[in-house]
């Protein structure tokens, strides 16, 4: 049976009353097997903020001229008597006025709910009319989404829309079935939204035309047929482990309700396989009528769930047997914690840099450790608190042959304190939860660039708060007389060597490592770095060094930068070694000691 449902949407854009956030949803969706869908007018005085039964108005920022494509933003909340900028005004039995002018947030587009349930053959009519002429090109146009998420599409066969003309108060009614031109997709869901966009179009220039949407007339044939319809299912990606599922709400209207006898029919929640296939569905929960026509059954992904981007749900019942249609859009569970990808591996001169890709969800930290000579044996357990990490090798909790050398959730991480010619391999773990992926492995072998010894380093300049460009800002120009070729590293301090304790530097202030990467420099070769807070970087004769501060990790105390004192300081370039740190807690901090490592050339500044 159908009928006839009149609306009148006239937009016009009020900037100075709108307000900017995330587009809503209806707070309502209209049951369509009830009755059809009749708006007739939209009062002037209806209060700001309120909207048409089951429909919401949309705003954008930027451009005053919106695109077909421009995304929505944020909802109208404007009064509907503005006279000023972008607006919406009602106009009782002459529909709802879209009008971009001024400043604001523009128009923007009226979004109307629909449960379909039980309805076939869904016929939409509306008005567009010109109610205000202008120069520039708008368009109302029809579109439709299946649920609440993505995005909007035209209806197929069309555009269905409303061009603005040059005839004050011209009009046009557009009609089409939307049963018919999407294939039956809209019927029988548990959520349908129509849209319509007001937008620019071409490349006129000059007046804005007023468009008005009026007389919206939605109809639909009744199915007698029982049916079941599963609604849009929130919080995906499902983060499964292999001993730990997780909870799902699993909302679904079905029709008539009389057929589905409170206390006798059980619904169930089907899950489809990886490819959204209902071969072999998995029971994940029930619940019982109380034929009201929408439910919602609280069910459980299992544990154990392989990884997937594309399942389904759907509910079906037992008395009357009905199988329903499944939620609208693809979920993604995964089996977590999945393994990160994209590593690569970057040895240098008594160090190796590991870098990675974590994965897009599910994980709580990363963890890696680092073994010489073989591959890591084993996998961790628990929830991490077992293992500390220490980018010097050696000093992180001993594991899987082994040391832990990273924790956290960044994708970068260097270990220092390795062995120049031998090879080392790096197992990169993910943890979520109590659960450990297997762990992926990569290997390299630091190596040395350039060795000096006294004699082939000299310090030729020092300027300590450069005011000429920033008050904090360091210089130090220097010259080797060898060629330093890629992975030479040099390490820097302008803590005070013995200031407390013999044989030890302070950690009052910084400790840097300058790595090579940008091909061989010539001896002779003035090179300039810069120091500013802690930003390092190569000024002379090219930027390509890396820089990393050889701060501890496992202090409970952050560690200063490398600044240099204008009233008088002191600056240490050495080579080789490996930096430790004893167990005196004096002078602010632990003090740090060396084995191995070479002290190049040092010198003393008196510049106050």
């Amino acid at each position: 049976m159908n009928s006839c449902i009149r609306g009148l949407f006239t937009f016009f854009l009020i900037a100075f009353s709108l307000h900017v956030f995330s587009q809503s949803n209806p707070t309502s969706t209209y049951n369509l097997s009830a009755a059809a869908y009749t708006l007739t007018a939209w009062p002037t005085t209806s209060p700001a903020g309120s909207y048409p039964n089951s429909m919401i108005f949309h705003t954008h920022t930027g451009s005053v001229d919106p695109l077909l494509a421009t995304a929505a933003t944020g909802d109208y909340t404007g009064v509907y008597n503005g006279a000023l900028n972008a607006r919406i005004n009602g106009h009782a039995t002459n529909g709802i006025l879209f009008f971009n002018s001024g400043t604001g947030n523009y128009l923007g587009a009226a979004v109307l709910s629909l449960n379909t349930v039980s309805c076939t053959n869904i016929n939409v009519d509306w008005v567009g009319r010109t109610q205000v002429t202008g120069t520039r090109n708008y368009s109302i146009r029809l579109q439709y989404r299946i649920g609440n998420v993505g995005a909007f599409v035209d209806v197929p066969g069309g555009p269905w829309e409303y061009l603005s003309n040059a005839v004050l108060n011209h009009s046009a009614t557009v009609s089409c079935n939307l049963s018919t031109l999407t294939s039956n997709a809209v019927d029988n869901q548990a959520e349908v939204q129509i849209r319509w966009k007001y937008f620019y179009y071409g490349a006129l220039t000059g007046t804005r035309p007023q468009l008005a949407l009026d007389d919206i007339n939605i109809t639909r044939s009744v199915s007698l047929v029982n049916t079941i319809a599963t609604g849009v299912v929130a919080g995906s990606p499902f983060c499964v482990t292999s001993t730990a599922g997780v909870s799902v709400s699993v909302p679904f209207s079905y029709g008539p309700g009389a057929a589905f006898i409170s206390g006798s029919t059980v619904f169930t929640a089907e899950l489809s396989n990886s490819a959204g296939v209902f071969s072999s569905p998995t029971a994940i929960g029930t619940i019982v009528s109380n034929a009201s026509g929408t439910q919602t059954i609280a069910a459980t992904l299992p544990a154990g769930t392989s990884t997937g981007n594309a399942y389904r749900i759907r509910v079906i019942s037992d008395v009357p047997a009905v199988v329903g249609s499944a939620n609208p859009a693809n979920l993604t569970i995964n089996l977590s914690p999945v393994d990160v990808t994209g590593e690569t591996i970057a040895p240098a001169n008594n160090q190796v840099g590991v870098s990675w890709v974590n994965p897009t969800s599910c994980f709580n930290e990363i963890m890696i450790v680092a073994r010489a000579g073989g591959s890591v044996v084993g996998t961790p357990v628990g929830n991490g608190s077992a293992y500390t990490a220490n980018p010097l090798f050696s000093l992180g909790t001993a594991f899987g042959g082994g040391f832990v050398v990273y924790k956290g959730a960044g994708t970068g991480s260097t270990t220092f304190g390795l062995a120049n010619g031998t090879n080392y391999c790096f197992k990169i773990f993910v943890r979520y939860g109590t659960n450990w992926s297997p762990g992926v492995e990569i290997c390299a072998t630091p190596n040395n660039g350039t060795i000096f010894k006294r004699g082939d380093f000299a310090i030729v300049g020092v300027n300590a708060n450069n005011s000429c460009s920033s008050s904090t800002e360091d210089e130090i120009s220097f010259v080797c007389f060898q060629d330093i070729i890629n992975n030479t590293s040099l390490d820097m301090t302008d803590n005070g060597w013995e200031s407390v304790l013999l044989n030890k530097w302070g950690t009052a202030e910084g400790f840097v490592r300058a790595t090579r990467s940008g091909g061989t420099i010539l001896a002779g070769t003035v090179i300039t770095f810069r120091f500013v807070g802690a930003s390092y970087v190569a000024v002379a004769p090219d930027a390509n060094w890396s820089f990393a501060s050889l701060t501890p990790t496992n202090v409970s105390f952050p560690f200063p930068q490398l600044n240099l004192n204008s009233s008088g300081d002191q600056i240490y370039f050495m080579q080789g070694g490996v930096w430790g740190i004893p167990a005196q807690t004096v002078h602010r901090a632990m003090q740090h000691t060396l084995a191995g490592l070479f002290c190049l050339v040092s010198i003393q500044l008196l510049l106050g």
